[in-house]
Parts: C-alpha cells; sequence; structure tokens
C-alpha cells in the first residue's frame, strides 16, 4: 500500500538510483575489500584508502536510504534522523576497523621473550618481519659470535616455522647445503665493505616485497659478517616498503634496533641515499655515461710507494700510474679519460697501501664535472683531512 499511494514510478526511478547504486558500489567494494585482506595483494596504505572508500558509499546510502524511503514528504526532522543515522553508521564502522588494526598488530607483535630470545644469539628484529642475524658458527666456518647455525636455525623452525627465508648478504662466503632447510637466498651476497649495484638493490627489494606479502607470517632473515651489508640492504628495503621515508630516518631505524653509530663505511651510506632519491624520482634511473679524466688528492699522507688510482666498474678494474705533484695536490691520470657507467669504485693507493676509496654512481654526480670528496664521505681514509677530487665529464649519449 505504501509504495501504491506515496511513489509514483518516477519516484522509484529516482530511488534505485540513489539508494539502491549506492549499496551495490559499496557491496562491490567491500568485496574487493575483502579480497585484497585475504590474498595481500595491496599495502597498507591502499588498504585504508578502499577502507575510506567503502565506509563513504555505505553511509551515503544509508543516508540516501533513510531519507527517500522513509520519508516521503521529506519532513526536516526525519532528514535530521537520517543524517544522525548515517553518522552513527561512519562512526560504527569506524570503530570495528580501528579494533581490526589493534588485532591486527597484537598478532604480528613479536613478544619481548621472543626478542630477547634472539638477542641472546645475535640477532635484532628490524621490524616484525625482518631479523639481521650475525653469521653464524658452523663446523667449517667462522664467526664473530657465539652462536652456532644450529642454535639460529632452531630459534628460526620454533619461532617461524615453514615461513622464512635467509638472505645471505656476503658475497664470500656460503652456507653448507641443507642449512635453513634450503630457504637461503644466494643472489644478493655483497662484498666485504663493498656496496651492490643499484638493480642489484631494487631486484633485492622487489624479491622481499613479494615474499613479505605472500604470507602474513613471512619474515626474512639477512645474515652478514658486519653491519654493512646488511645495513644496506635493510635500509633500502624500509625506504622501498615506506615511499617517503628518507635515507636518513631509515639508517636511524637501522643503526637503534642494532646499536650502532653507522654502517661499516660512508659509500654503503650513500648508497642508501642514492636509492631514496631514485624512488622518490629525485634522480633519473637512466645510465649518465662519463668519461673520469682524473683523480686529484690534497693532504695526501707521505707514504713510500708512487700513488695511484684503481677504478673498478662493471667492465673490470683499470689501474691510473700517472702521478703529477702540483704542489699541495696530487694528480692521478691516465693517457686517455676512462669511459663509465653506472657504478664505479675509485680507490687511491701509496704503492699496494690503500689510502682511501669510495664507491658512486654516474647518475648522482654532482653535475659540475667535478664531484669533491672529504674525510667523512671516504671508506677508510688514511687520514681524516683528506680531500679527494674526481673529475670527469658527461659523454653523450651517442658518442657512448
Amino acid at each position: 500500500m505504501f509504495w501504491r499511494v506515496t511513489h509514483t514510478w518516477q519516484q522509484v526511478r529516482d530511488y534505485t538510483i540513489v539508494a539502491v547504486v549506492p549499496v551495490a558500489i559499496g557491496a562491490l567494494f567491500l568485496i574487493a575489500n575483502a579480497a585484497m585482506f585475504v590474498t595481500n595483494a595491496a599495502g597498507a596504505m591502499r588498504h585504508r584508502i578502499w577502507v575510506a572508500v567503502h565506509t563513504f558509499l555505505i553511509c551515503m546510502s544509508i543516508v540516501s536510504t533513510t531519507i527517500l524511503f522513509v520519508t516521503p514528504t521529506r519532513d526536516a526532522a526525519v532528514v535530521v534522523l537520517g543524517l544522525h543515522a548515517g553518522r552513527i553508521a561512519a562512526r560504527l564502522r569506524l570503530q570495528v576497523w580501528a579494533f581490526y588494526e589493534i588485532w591486527r598488530r597484537q598478532r604480528h607483535n613479536v613478544p619481548p621473550e621472543q626478542r630477547n630470545a634472539a638477542g641472546r644469539l645475535g640477532m635484532s628484529y628490524i621490524t616484525n618481519r625482518v631479523i639481521v642475524m650475525p653469521w653464524p658458527v658452523g663446523p667449517e666456518l667462522d664467526g664473530i659470535v657465539p652462536a652456532r647455525i644450529g642454535d639460529i636455525q632452531a630459534y628460526l623452525d620454533a619461532n617461524h616455522a615453514n615461513a622464512y627465508v635467509v638472505v645471505n648478504g656476503c658475497r664470500n662466503r656460503s652456507f653448507a647445503k641443507g642449512a635453513f632447510h634450503d630457504r637461503v637466498w644466494t643472489q644478493f651476497g655483497i662484498g666485504v665493505d663493498d656496496v651492490p649495484p643499484l638493480a642489484d638493490i631494487m631486484a633485492f627489494c622487489h624479491a622481499m616485497s613479494a615474499w613479505i606479502n605472500g604470507s602474513p607470517d613471512n619474515v626474512a632473515a639477512i645474515a652478514s659478517v658486519g653491519h654493512g651489508r646488511a645495513g644496506l640492504l635493510v635500509s633500502c628495503w624500509l625506504v622501498f616498503k615506506n615511499r617517503g621515508q628518507t635515507a636518513a630516518n631509515a639508517l636511524r631505524v637501522f643503526c637503534s634496533k642494532r646499536g650502532i653509530a653507522a654502517l661499516d663505511t660512508p659509500s654503503q651510506s650513500r648508497y642508501v641515499s642514492y636509492f631514496a632519491d631514485l624512488l622518490q624520482g629525485n634522480r633519473n634511473a637512466a645510465t649518465v655515461p662519463v668519461a673520469l679524466h682524473s683523480v686529484e688528492i690534497r693532504n695526501a699522507p707521505d707514504l713510500p710507494g708512487n700513488m695511484s688510482a684503481a677504478i673498478t666498474s662493471g667492465t673490470g678494474t683499470t689501474r691510473w700510474t700517472q702521478c703529477t705533484d702540483r704542489g699541495d695536490t696530487l694528480c692521478i691520470h691516465d693517457a686517455e679519460p676512462l669511459a663509465i657507467d653506472d657504478d664505479f669504485r675509485v680507490t687511491v693507493l701509496a704503492g699496494d697501501i690503500p689510502v682511501c676509496s669510495a664507491a658512486l654512481h654516474t647518475a648522482f654526480l654532482d653535475g659540475r664535472n667535478e664531484q669533491v670528496l672529504l674525510g667523512p664521505d671516504l671508506d677508510y681514509p688514511f687520514s681524516d683531512h683528506l680531500e679527494v677530487r674526481i673529475r670527469y665529464q658527461i659523454r653523450s649519449t651517442s658518442a657512448s
């Protein structure tokens, strides 16, 4: 009787457009939201955005239904009642989401006793899903902490059974066959005090993202000697995971969790900054070909042996042995400029004694045909007062 008396077909059409359509769209958003929750196909921020949109549509449908179906006369008091109903529904929906967030965080929080057990083995939870572990002692392995490989494996099996991988961060070391049930990633190893190419860092972050998002229980343990290699990988992962986070913040998180002041070398910290700039669009990842002309050193130490420079890139190592004394500056060069692309390392030597070293990337040079590196920018400088100037020229793409 209500439909026959108070509604015309025109009104029914209007009600369908304003009320039924939002409900249908809201249901679709709800289904998509549930699918993302089950498959972990989206990150937390995207998940929140979808929930917010779904909440908005549901509230709008409630308000529309209240106003148009309950009150054909559109009485002001009932309109206000409908608006209050929509507001209450929104609050309830947000409260449910808040309780879900609390439950989810508590579920994935690492209990204090578990963290303490990991700490006794030299392990640290950087996040609830990423662990840094020292290189363990084994029958044929040298370690740096009194933690045997069996103890670390037993800990991971007890707390993260069938849900962990171990990332071997050392290129010059390997685990015995069968260690950690052969769940070891070996493709991301880094040389001693070295840095990986930016392309390898990106590949590592994508592999970590796929593994972590594969299941809410999955964790990754990064194993290395020292703090530099693991710190570089984990800090880059933090920047990759939390877009917008600065390199300084990521490094601060890692160092505070491991109880250290900085990574092993400035080059490792510099590559975290490179990677953050790359993700934030401050730099272009395209190859920038350059020609190195010389390496100039000021305040060089008085050491026996001739000064030389070794430049290592993807094509190998080139040794420059021509050295010109210009008073307070030593200029090391070669007969012809050296063409390089992407990642490279410059090491200055006095005879066979390393004076300093630095890893750089051609896309992140200053762009003024001169890269200046002071003592704090250099890896293991012989003196903190060293100053290195790398003179270069950007080559045209056609010439390369």
